[in-house]
């Protein structure tokens, strides 16, 4: 690689490559849900505009990294800013570069730079040369995915818009089915993980997304026979996807005082696998819970194993089978 090449040269620049340059086939990995295929124009187009990230640089001051991109004079053909600045304006870098971008396959970008020169800082500015890198990026609603090396750490940009940065709520649509209402009831063996009491249940669950559909809260109550409600069984959820690794997540607390994080770690055919892990008064909990709405209406919920303490529990966990409210 050229030696004027931003990115291996000194420690702070080589943050962008492993900013601007996200792993494209991680983000393709962990897509639930395709947007709307775009034109390679359109994919194209997507690239002009204003990214940012933010880091802390080798001497522990926050940085904000900004890349704006501009579009050239023949299609295809694109400019670049790229500035990092500390709130004390110490180590202040400004670069141009121009670059040749082209769709390669369904919706990955090659960026081909062509040339670049340093404005800052001025002791290490230099003018227009030769710059021989390349880059494969992709685009996912306002976020950008690039890389230029496998092994390095997957980073995120996030397009500054005027309507702010919010996740595509497409993002979580394999959770539409949690919107529902579903209604049954089963018999609980107990649970010392959940603090849940030997009786029958009966069960009521029901979902809502947020306004920007990119947050969707859930409500589960079980409650036994002649009891009232302030004796149910409560649990509090939100989902939401984690820009950061590609993955739909999940947190939610019980009215017995249990507090659990979990993420999907596999979906198909209606299934959903969650991998989940916490503490309550019992203790460490870690579990493998399926939701599967296979069947048009039902929701079934089955814990495939859990933890408590880091010792497997040898509980007899039933399927929970509810079904949409009419």
């Amino acid at each position: 690689m050229p030696q004027q090449c931003p990115w291996t040269l000194p420690s702070y620049l080589s943050t962008f490559a492993l900013t601007i340059l996200l792993t494209a086939t991680v983000s393709l990995a962990d897509d639930a849900t395709a947007a709307p295929e775009l034109t390679p124009e359109q994919q194209l187009e997507q690239l002009v505009g204003t990214w940012t990230r933010k880091h802390i640089n080798v001497d522990g001051k926050p940085t904000t990294i900004t890349w704006t991109v501009r579009a050239g004079e023949k299609a295809g053909q694109f400019e670049h800013t790229f500035q990092m600045t500390t709130p004390d304006k110490s180590n202040e870098s400004l670069w141009e570069a121009k670059f040749i971008a082209e769709v390669t396959t369904r919706d990955l970008l090659t960026l081909e730079f062509v040339e670049n020169r340093r404005i800052l800082p001025k002791e290490e500015a230099h003018d227009w040369r030769p710059f021989d890198f390349s880059v494969i990026a992709q685009i996912k609603g306002n976020r950008l995915f690039a890389t230029w090396d496998l092994e390095q750490e997957t980073h995120i940009w996030t397009k500054k818009t005027a309507t702010g940065e919010n996740v595509a709520p497409e993002k979580i649509d394999v959770l539409e089915p949690l919107l529902k209402t579903y209604q049954g009831d089963f018999e609980n063996p107990g649970s010392d993980a959940y603090g849940a009491d030997k009786a029958v249940y009966k069960v009521q669950c029901s979902g809502k997304r947020s306004a920007t559909g990119s947050v969707i809260t859930h409500n589960w109550t079980m409650q036994q026979a002649g009891t009232s409600a302030d004796q149910a069984f409560e649990v509090r959820a939100v989902y939401s996807y984690n820009a950061k690794t590609g993955r739909v997540v999940k947190q939610y607390q019980t009215s017995s005082g249990v507090m659990i994080r979990g993420e999907l770690v596999a979906a198909n055919n209606g299934k959903l696998l969650w991998e989940r892990s916490g503490e309550g008064p019992a203790g460490k909990i870690h579990e493998f819970c399926q939701f599967d709405f296979s069947e048009p209406g039902v929701f079934r919920h089955t814990i495939i194993s859990r933890t408590l303490n880091g010792v497997p529990v040898d509980e007899d966990e039933p399927v929970i089978v509810l079904k949409a409210a009419e």
